[in-house]
């Protein structure tokens, strides 16, 4: 009888194990943007985190690394070149200034991208912020890409692109 119940207790937790086993090796697939003002400079800051499983995952789907072909630099580069390519963030204003890439890091679990923008016009209008990824349609994009602004007087605004929203707009005062 004992012998039994100890088959039986081994048969059910090879069985979890072996279910469970998918469950391990799934990827969160998310990435997160803070764009807050940074009141020293008087610049809007843009820093992107994504997971770096994530990072690794869709540099395979593009065909960019093959094992030992690619060195971390080059995939990581790559990855940035990307983003920047298709991520379109935007502040409308009276000019129509591009963001500034200002670095990138791998820290710990993640990979973060880091840009800048610097309104040069002399207008006291309010900018309207607007964030597409709608050239990711086609390709590698997160299910759900968090949004969060920090900027103003306003308190913390948040907002999601997911599978079925494309591109968000709002006017930051």
């Amino acid at each position: 009888m004992m012998k039994c119940l100890n088959i039986y207790l081994f048969v059910v937790l090879v069985l979890a194990c072996l279910y469970a086993t998918p469950v391990l090796s799934h990827k969160l697939n998310a990435a997160e943007t803070t764009i807050k003002q940074n009141p020293r400079t008087d610049s809007i800051e843009i820093v992107h985190r994504f997971y770096l499983h994530d990072v690794n995952h869709l540099m395979q789907a593009l065909g960019k690394t093959k094992t030992g072909t690619v060195n971390d630099d080059d995939k990581y580069q790559a990855f940035t070149q990307y983003i920047i390519e298709n991520l379109n963030i935007s502040f409308n204003t009276t000019q129509n200034i591009p963001l500034t890439f200002v670095g990138s890091e791998l820290e710990n679990k993640y990979f973060y991208i880091y840009q800048e923008f610097k309104d040069t016009s002399s207008s006291d209008s309010a900018l309207r912020l607007s964030a597409d990824i709608n050239k990711m349609k086609t390709s590698w994009k997160p299910n759900y890409w968090l949004f969060q602004l920090e900027i103003g007087q306003k308190e913390l605004q948040s907002f999601v692109l997911d599978k079925q929203t494309y591109n968000f707009s709002t006017v930051i005062d």
